[in-house]
């Protein structure tokens, strides 16, 4: 028998922890001229969603994958 488990928002709540890190991260870099808080977390969403993707097809690594957004965010 196998059994599969969903971690991501089923066993951990991956997105909101994910949004309280980007917000964490965005009071450390911000310039409140170019980014509200809700507009990074758009943008880091985007960010992400395109990197994830990048992961998912091979073009670069699970660890690039993790660091991309916060080189193009800050």
């Amino acid at each position: 028998m196998v059994v599969f488990f969903d971690i991501d928002d089923t066993l951990l709540d991956h997105t909101s922890a994910e949004k309280q890190a980007a917000l964490r991260f965005w009071e450390h870099v911000r310039d409140e001229q170019k980014h509200t808080g809700a507009h990074f977390l758009t943008l880091w969403n985007r960010l992400a969603e395109q990197h994830t993707v990048a992961f998912l097809t091979g073009a670069i690594s699970f660890i690039e994958q993790r660091r991309r957004p916060t080189r193009c965010t800050a």
